[in-house]
């Protein structure tokens, strides 16, 4: 087999899904053919249309008729149709009686043509895959564009390769709240489209296609990095709460913002060079921070005493010790597997103030 288009049978006069049934009832007692299913495959993509000719086909072959009779109608249907997992049972079956498992094989990893509206587009099929589509390191070469299903919340395209231009669209998907395209080839990406509703939101190695993310109202973790940020950085959303670097370089004009985003909780810079990051204006709230592992880490950062929201810090592989680390009171900190907790100054006198009272009423209740 040299030629797949051979195999490939194009919707040419679509018909609704109850003439389509309606047919093959009328088919049945006549007698089912391979030519009549060949017909079908011009009229319908609907899955269970397919599902009762694959069958038919299968037992037909059982039953020794001639695979080569029926080889165009199997090929046909594995050669981009939308299948279900009986179908594509029945159509092995028939296959590998006619010694053609090696093609089918070849034929059923075809990109899928998939029936929307009577149109068939060379899209990549993950509406199967419901609200948590993980993508991870699928290759899309041959495919035009990615179908998701409507409610789709969580996507993830992390080291996807050649990813296609439409598949950048995740505008009118309502339901997406978290989206990554990690370290994924987003090479044929014109422009990327982000539904109002998205919470987290993953583009290491990918910054280029957010630049400007203070749109993104509702948008509360975003991750950056694996690459040099530099002076075209992102532009931050001012109601971010989670914000991860990794091993990023160019940090400052990210940096910079961070005191102007007042939601922002937690700050993690991970493997990153932190030369001209500064670091000396957090968001006053901020609860979380980690450094670790930096380059070019200054040793101002060690002073954290003003930041009284502060509860957790940590500091691996950096060069000062935990006795050069200043922290708010309540706060705890790990510098370089050592912990260090400051006490809760404000709770011990809240404390001391109230058992004074006590001791006082008690006094007062003895007296009288």
């Amino acid at each position: 087999m040299t030629d797949t288009k051979d195999y490939t049978v194009e919707i040419t006069a679509p018909w609704d899904p109850l003439k389509c049934f309606k047919a093959m009832e009328e088919q049945s007692h006549k007698g089912m053919t391979a030519a009549f299913g060949e017909e079908m495959l011009t009229h319908t993509n609907n899955p269970k249309i397919m599902s009762m000719l694959a069958e038919h086909a299968a037992t037909a072959v059982a039953h020794g008729a001639d695979f080569a009779d029926y080889e165009k109608l199997v090929f046909g249907m594995a050669a981009g149709r939308d299948m279900r997992d009986d179908t594509a049972d029945f159509l092995r079956q028939a296959a590998e009686r006619g010694g053609k498992a090696a093609e089918f094989d070849y034929v059923a990893a075809l990109p899928k043509f998939i029936d929307r509206d009577s149109k068939r587009t060379n899209m990549y099929d993950a509406w199967h895959l419901k609200e948590k589509a993980n993508l991870t390191g699928v290759d899309f070469t041959g495919y035009t564009a990615v179908g998701f299903a409507p409610e789709a919340k969580e996507i993830d395209l992390t080291r996807a390769q050649r990813i296609p231009t439409q598949a950048f669209d995740f505008s009118q998907l309502k339901e997406l709240r978290s989206l990554s395209l990690a370290m994924a080839d987003t090479s044929r990406a014109a422009v990327l489209r982000l539904p109002e509703g998205l919470e987290e939101l993953d583009i290491r190695k990918n910054h280029r296609l957010a630049k400007d993310l203070r749109g993104q109202k509702n948008l509360k973790s975003l991750c950056l990095g694996e690459e040099k940020l530099g002076a075209e950085a992102v532009r931050l959303p001012a109601g971010i709460e989670e914000l991860i670097c990794v091993d990023a370089t160019g940090l400052a004009p990210v940096a910079a913002q961070l005191g102007d985003c007042p939601q922002l909780k937690k700050v993690s810079f991970i493997q990153c060079d932190m030369r001209a990051a500064g670091l000396t204006s957090l968001p006053k709230g901020i609860e979380e921070l980690e450094i670790s592992f930096p380059q070019n880490l200054g040793k101002e950062v060690a002073d954290l005493s003003k930041y009284k929201s502060l509860k957790s810090v940590k500091f691996n592989g950096v060069d000062f010790s935990a006795a050069e680390v200043k922290l708010p009171a309540g706060c705890r900190a790990e510098i370089n597997g050592e912990v260090v907790e400051r006490p809760k100054e404000e709770a011990h006198k809240f404390s001391e103030i109230k058992m004074d009272k006590v001791v006082a009423r008690k006094q007062g209740q003895q007296r009288a």
